[in-house]
């Protein structure tokens, strides 16, 4: 693998990719993905939709930046295919080596999947890995 500068106009910098990420049912308070950076980027949002619903009315995922909370995305117990907004009130930074998570809140009851889209762009003159 070989590692690259591009012009700061370079589409890698200038288009949003999306990511997608599933979060399967699983036992409350415990991690349901994990989102690494691969290099310098900024999460610009994240939305889901509700593949299984939660059993609780606060059925959330708790949206972390290492061991920092930074967001949270409340699925309640709205019904399957049921698209939810952007959760974030500003973006995420992150550098190459960290990562947010999404975590099970302890009141979801361990039913609630959902699929997770990432939304991120690279910042500007980052290394990139080819």
């Amino acid at each position: 693998m070989a590692t690259e500068h591009k012009s700061y106009d370079d589409p890698i910098y200038t288009a949003r990719h999306c990511t997608i990420v599933p979060c399967v049912a699983g036992t409350a308070g415990t991690v349901a993905a994990k989102f690494p950076a691969f290099t310098a980027m900024r999460i610009k949002g994240i939305t889901a939709s509700v593949d299984t619903a939660g059993t609780n009315t606060a059925a959330a995922y708790t949206i972390s930046k290492g061991t920092t909370s930074v967001a949270a995305l409340t699925m309640g117990t709205n019904a399957a295919a049921t698209a939810l907004t952007n959760c974030l009130s500003a973006d995420i930074e992150l550098t190459a080596g960290q990562y947010i998570t999404l975590t099970r809140i302890a009141t979801n009851g361990g039913t609630m999947a959902a699929t997770v889209a990432i939304e991120w762009h690279l910042e500007p003159l980052t290394t990139v890995t080819k």
